[in-house]
């Protein structure tokens, strides 16, 4: 959604709450300012605020990267949500004989569990940053060698050796078992095990495919079952 349509989203839901407010009035209209038409202008106007509070955050969300990151604006646009809708309720409770005391007081709660989230994403918004970028890269590396071994064994597919045959199986055996690596990935085993991975890919990508590369076929898919079952074990550790 873009920073244009959630601020135009929000004005609309603002301006017609506010026509609403003001054709459907809780109160005997007297034409005189009494206590009961300062009270409604005020729970309109605070439902009106928490409406465009979540339009603003949307549109700047929308508008620049946010420093706490996906999982940041998430929980915070969520919440927005839920302060919107709660607002909306208690302002139409109001109708139905809510005593306005009872919609500041809930208007004040809403607020303060803003200030909680608000607070506490801050200090989660890094670690899961730092998982976001995490699987980014996993995947990205995921795609990279996928791609590899999908075009490396293309190429060996048409050969008539019964030891290109051998390699493909171990190809698609292996390609299979990367695509089904967790991208969450962590620890410190992972970045060894990716750049072994891609270094014999690359190694198996610069053999000639001809009769004088077909001896080192058997070693390669060898080598890839190894890589395979490491592979393997760590999804299971």
């Amino acid at each position: 959604m873009t920073a244009g349509l959630s601020l135009g989203l929000g004005a609309v839901f603002c301006i017609a709450i506010g026509v609403l407010s003001r054709v459907w009035l809780p109160y005997d209209d007297t034409g005189l300012s009494d206590a009961a038409g300062n009270h409604h202008l005020g729970a309109t106007l605070a439902t009106l605020f928490a409406y465009a509070l979540v339009s603003g955050y949307a549109a700047l969300c929308a508008a620049r990267a946010r420093a706490g990151g996906a999982f940041g604006t998430l929980v915070v646009s969520s919440y927005l949500g839920m302060v919107a809708a709660a607002s909306t309720l208690l302002f139409v409770a109001t109708y139905a004989g809510l005593p306005y005391r009872w919609f500041w007081s809930g208007q004040i709660l809403l607020y303060v569990l803003l200030a909680v989230v608000w607070t506490a994403t801050a200090f989660a918004a890094p670690a899961a940053q730092e998982r976001e970028s995490q699987a980014d890269l996993v995947g990205h590396r995921k795609a990279r060698v996928s791609a590899q071994l999908q075009e490396l064994a293309i190429t060996w597919r048409s050969h008539s050796a019964a030891e290109a045959a051998v390699f493909v199986r171990a190809l698609d055996a292996l390609a299979e078992e990367v695509r089904f690596f967790p991208s969450h990935a962590t620890g410190a085993d992972v970045a060894p095990l990716f750049s072994e991975l891609m270094r014999w890919a690359a190694t198996a990508g610069s053999l000639p495919q001809d009769e004088h590369a077909v001896p080192q076929l058997p070693q390669l898919s060898q080598q890839a079952a190894v890589l395979r079952r490491q592979i393997s074990q760590w999804k299971r550790a």
